[in-house]
């Protein structure tokens, strides 16, 4: 591989409440680094470290009551990259919050990130890179954006951001009109803000398929079709660079997901047609996700390979490679992502080294293996790593 690889999409995760007051009520205004509303996501989602893992999740959120800042996963990002022997630097993403008449909205909020949290790490290390998120419909969005990136061009990575839109979890619609086509009050603003991410010129990282992860049945529409792609057309006619995260997450191909909404087949479209649009294959490997197949579809196009960019999402854990191939051996094997899906994993399975390595080299190597087994050569291979690379200006 050659020298300059990133891994383009890993999460920072936390729990802050105010101190003495969290359980009861958050004040007016307060802005914590890093919160999630739902308590229990926060241990989901580090529950690949057994019983003792939960009874120490425990002991640190009543810690954090008391204004200890104990409950994140700062430290296992550090490790991780001081660990790894693959991935150079990694794009730590912030998370914006739902907003309510221009307004952070925490009660309605299921994970938030701050853009301080991340910048902050970013500050402390040039392996990150931070990817700052703002709601679009913030009073003050316009002015945080010049604030974050004014500030990135300081920082030790040699002055490099990248920007996460969420309406998945912000609870918008992408392009400012409602499911019956009609606009929304809100959609100059958004509008505008889509032209000032694009004067920038920072790559703009977007979700897109649906959201599992932070789930909430009031918003069960947007946690569905927020990512949609048909709905970022007003963002990608910008012609800001844009990278649909997940490639449209589409696991539907499994019986036990088959009734999941399939975004694959459009964000391949839009790979495409439009010159400045790229996917990444965050999440193919993790548990409850187990997209490899399209993924594989989209690695073994070489037009398609030339548009992506390699990221982990990092720390949602990864499946177990045995476990996953005998799930695929029960499906049908006339399905042509199914196909590609079990060619992937025949291979990774026979990859003893695999559990040896970090989080980050394990998921690159699996996705290297993928490319592999589906013929494509070694500078293929480098040219997909080396991709986030040339979107963000680093030499190799």
């Amino acid at each position: 591989m050659a020298s300059t690889i990133i891994d383009f999409h890993a999460h920072l995760g936390g729990h802050k409440p105010v101190p003495f007051r969290a359980p009861f009520y958050l004040p007016e205004g307060y802005q914590p680094p890093y919160w999630i509303r739902d308590q229990a996501l926060f241990h989901s989602l580090s529950n690949e470290g057994g019983p003792m893992l939960a009874v120490m999740f425990k002991i640190g959120l009543y810690l954090s009551w008391l204004g200890l800042d104990v409950v994140n996963n700062k430290g296992d990002i550090y490790k991780e990259l001081k660990g790894s022997k693959k991935i150079n630097k990694l794009v730590v993403l912030a998370t914006s919050p739902v907003v309510t008449d221009g307004k952070m909205d925490l009660t309605k909020t299921p994970m938030y990130i701050s853009n301080d949290a991340v910048m902050e790490m970013a500050r402390n290390s040039e392996k990150i890179i931070p990817g700052i998120s703002i709601n679009p419909l913030a009073d003050n969005a316009e002015a945080e954006l010049d604030r974050l990136i004014s500030a990135s061009r300081s920082l030790p990575n040699g002055g490099k951001a990248v920007f996460k839109l969420f309406p998945s979890v912000c609870f918008f619609h992408a392009d400012g009109k409602d499911e019956q086509g009609n606009e929304l009050p809100y959609r100059k603003k958004l509008l505008d803000f889509y032209a000032q991410l694009a004067a920038l010129g920072i790559p703009v990282i977007v979700h897109t398929g649906v959201e599992e992860v932070m789930k909430d049945d009031t918003y069960a529409y947007f946690m569905d079709h927020g990512g949609d792609v048909a709905n970022l057309t007003p963002l990608i006619e910008t012609g800001a660079t844009i990278i649909l995260a997940h490639s449209g997450y589409d696991p539907s191909y499994q019986s036990a997901h088959k009734n999941k909404p399939n975004q694959f087949v459009e964000v391949k479209a839009a790979i495409r047609k439009y010159p400045n649009v790229y996917s990444d294959i965050s999440g193919a490997f993790s548990t409850g996700y187990n997209f490899v197949g399209t993924i594989a579809d989209l690695l073994e196009d070489d037009d398609c390979r030339a548009k992506m960019v390699h990221g982990s999402d990092f720390p949602v854990v990864l499946g177990n490679p045995e476990e996953i191939l005998g799930i695929l051996q029960k499906e049908d094997q006339s399905n042509i992502y199914v196909q590609k899906a079990m060619t992937a994993y025949t291979e990774i399975v026979k990859d003893k080294g695999l559990k040896k390595l970090t989080f980050l080299d394990k998921c690159a190597r699996m996705t290297e293996i993928t490319m592999q087994s589906l013929g494509v050569d070694d500078r293929g291979i480098d040219a997909y790593f080396t991709n986030g690379a040339r979107l963000l200006g680093y030499a190799d």
